[in-house]
């Protein structure tokens, strides 16, 4: 809900403002340098020199973690975990009537959601390799709800659209400089289309025209 949503919002502004710009938790304004990505002896790091960066091994890592975490969440959508979410959503006192656990169903969403959170911001840490106060803004946090809500946040399609048209994404890599001077206002534009003619988001969008055909 509403509440809930603005004292999140206050929360990460305070975390920016007071734990992030401690310079020895982060480095502060310089910001930190972050050691060589390596997993089980193998080296994984996205830094090189010239065009060769990001490297390749990299690019695999991160697209082996989005195949794991994208199967991970089907799965869960399929199982009665996602069922007690979804009927916590839709009326916390007709599932607690029905034996279920309010709390716990909140802690799971809200536990499985920081986690997958966590690991988008380690792996961006990583593809930065210096983090510092402004890699992680509550301003780029509101920017990612925004862009998840255009593509649709209600199923896993949706997180890959997003992944195509975000600031950073395919579309602006493939792209180039150009991307990034008209990709701001153009997501703004559709993000108002969206909510307007699209509730469900891009990624329901298709799913309908899909089932059409």
């Amino acid at each position: 809900g509403l509440t809930l949503a603005m004292a999140t919002l206050a929360a990460a502004l305070a975390v920016e403002q007071l734990l992030f710009r401690w310079p020895w938790f982060s480095g502060g304004v310089e910001g930190a340098r972050l050691p060589p990505a390596r997993l089980f002896g193998i080296d994984f790091d996205a830094n090189a020199l010239g065009s060769a960066r990001p490297r390749r091994t990299f690019g695999f890592m991160v697209l082996l973690a989005a195949v794991a975490v994208m199967v991970a969440m089907v799965n869960l959508a399929r199982g009665s975990t996602a069922l007690r979410w979804l009927a916590v959503r839709a009326n916390e006192r007709a599932a607690a009537a029905a034996g279920i656990s309010v709390t716990r169903a909140k802690l799971g969403a809200f536990a499985t959601s920081a986690f997958l959170a966590g690991l988008g911001g380690a792996l961006t840490a990583y593809s930065l390799a210096t983090v510092s106060t402004r890699s992680f803004g509550v301003l780029a946090s509101v920017v990612a709800v925004a862009i998840g809500y255009l593509t649709g946040i209600a199923t896993p399609l949706g997180a890959l659209v997003a992944g195509l048209i975000a600031t950073g994404g395919v579309f602006s890599l493939l792209a180039g400089q150009e991307a990034s001077k008209y990709q701001f206002a153009t997501n703004g534009v559709l993000l108002v289309l969206a909510a307007i003619f699209l509730p469900d988001g891009i990624a329901g969008w298709l799913s309908r025209r899909g089932r059409r055909y």
